[in-house]
């Protein structure tokens, strides 16, 4: 992907998440959730399209997409959110290291 189709998608990116965060105003809460985690799929995909994807990466974005084509089940969400949070935690701390 070129500079030019890179800010394309990054543009369309940030258009939905603004046109979602308006949306929210009016849409049910568990809305949000989905739209936050389709905006973290989105920008995966775009890194993915630019060979930006590490192992870690790879896999948030095979959870994320599950978890983005799965059911709206709130509590099994939130549930599976904590554990990817957590991940995400530990992952954070060894690039730190």
């Amino acid at each position: 992907m070129n500079n030019e189709e890179m800010q394309n998608e990054l543009f369309n990116l940030i258009t939905y998440m603004i046109t979602s965060a308006r949306g929210l105003s009016d849409e049910p809460a568990d809305y949000g959730t989905f739209r936050l985690l389709d905006s973290a799929g989105r920008l995966l995909a775009i890194m993915e399209s630019n060979q930006l994807l590490d192992p870690f990466l790879a896999s948030l974005k095979q959870t994320v997409d599950e978890e983005r084509e799965g059911n709206m089940d709130s509590e099994r969400q939130q549930e599976r959110l904590d554990q990817l949070i957590l991940k995400l935690a530990e992952e954070l701390q060894n690039r730190l290291d």
